[in-house]
């Protein structure tokens, strides 16, 4: 077996090159170390404390696939606490780069909400795991809203229950409104119909089915006990104190949109007609942030500064 001379010189250099990064690289870690464990605890007006970035990686040995993985998990990790302890360093040096970064975390942020919601939709799921989605993800539900809105209780007591425990009156989200105005926020199950699937008087007419106006009827009863035990909510949760229950707003979010022409029809002219409810579909909600995603997206003509 022969190695070409030109080869062997290639390889030489190499070696050289890596053994000299080497060198250069403890050297840096040794500076490192007495700058801030010295220096910088000596006179620390003088010498402020290195903010190090995650140092180069030296390969040592051959990494299988878990260490490879783990190994560019933390590469991840210190990058993001990299950025995390300089923004404002960089809020100064280079805004425009910070400005697109930022923009780019929610837009990634974002697609994987939509993403998660997409899945979730696809499956038959109950009603407990959508109020912890929606309370994981309160912006989804803000988007049910035209004004700002702030997330103040889930799972309220409208109405406490009675010495044998029953007779509660339990919503789902309570949020409030900027101003004075409250919002009850009931929610059901994509799963859930909105229309009877006969027809009430044949061949177009359908009236509602019982779980939709069965949520409407309930999520109203909410509405007047919060009114009538106001004092005792507001005296008992000092954050509704800046709020009144004379604006309280009710929304029932439930099922999807009817496909049938004559069953859709007939729905929108129901809620509607429901003028202190409003009723809003999981896949209207998916809409409402597919159309905020692609807002989103950067053109060509976008220039931050």
């Amino acid at each position: 077996m022969f190695i070409d001379q030109n080869k062997v010189d290639s390889l030489r250099r190499a070696f050289n090159r890596t053994k000299t990064r080497g060198r250069q690289l403890i050297q840096h870690s040794k500076h490192s170390l007495v700058h801030d464990q010295v220096l910088a605890e000596i006179a620390p007006d003088r010498f402020q404390r290195i903010e190090r970035k995650a140092p180069p990686l030296v390969q040592v040995r051959r990494e299988n696939a878990v260490q490879t993985a783990y190994r560019e998990r933390a590469e991840r990790r210190a990058s993001i606490q990299s950025v995390q302890t300089q923004v404002d360093v960089l809020a100064a040096e280079a805004p425009s780069e910070l400005l697109r970064l930022h923009a780019e975390i929610e837009r990634a942020t974002l697609t994987a909400m939509i993403g998660q919601y997409r899945e979730m939709l696809n499956k038959s799921l109950k009603e407990a795991q959508w109020q912890r989605f929606f309370e994981k993800h309160k912006f989804v539900l803000s988007l049910a809203f035209a004004r700002p809105v702030e997330l103040s209780h889930t799972q309220f007591h409208a109405q406490g229950s009675t010495l044998a425990g029953t007779g509660a009156q339990i919503g789902d989200f309570l949020f409030r409104e900027q101003g004075l105005a409250l919002a009850i926020v009931e929610i059901k199950t994509p799963d859930a119909p909105l229309m009877r699937s006969r027809a009430y008087r044949p061949p177009n007419v359908f009236g509602p089915d019982s779980e939709l106006s069965g949520a409407i009827t309930q999520v109203l009863h909410q509405q007047s006990e919060l009114r009538m035990r106001w004092k005792e909510h507001a005296f008992d949760n000092p954050t509704l104190r800046s709020s009144r229950a004379d604006v309280v707003r009710c929304i029932v979010l439930a099922g999807r949109r009817p496909v049938e022409e004559n069953e859709l029809r007939c729905f929108e002219v129901f809620r509607n007609a429901c003028k202190d409810v409003e009723v809003i579909t999981f896949d209207e909600l998916l809409v409402k942030l597919e159309y905020l995603q692609q807002h989103l997206q950067p053109t060509l003509d976008d220039v931050p500064f």
